[in-house]
């Protein structure tokens, strides 16, 4: 589920086809795992860390082969 959602953010954040918004994306999910990392009571998996910023690499590669699928179309 974690991999889904960052999944879906990268696609929307590639959407709006800003590096401000890309790297501030990246950057709020590295500061929310830590917040949660921080004021949790257990104790925090890295992985989870990890699959969110797979997920969120994969949806920003989704949003680019979109982009470049529509490109290469030749209009008939």
């Amino acid at each position: 589920m974690t991999f889904l959602i960052a999944m879906m953010i990268g696609v929307a954040t590639g959407a709006t086809r800003s590096l401000m918004a890309l790297i501030t994306v990246s950057l709020l999910l590295v500061a929310s795992f830590s917040a949660a990392a921080v004021f949790s009571v257990g104790s925090v998996a890295i992985i989870d860390l990890l699959l969110a910023l797979a997920g969120y690499n994969v949806g920003l590669i989704n949003c680019l082969l979109v982009v470049a699928a529509f490109r290469s179309r030749k209009a008939a």
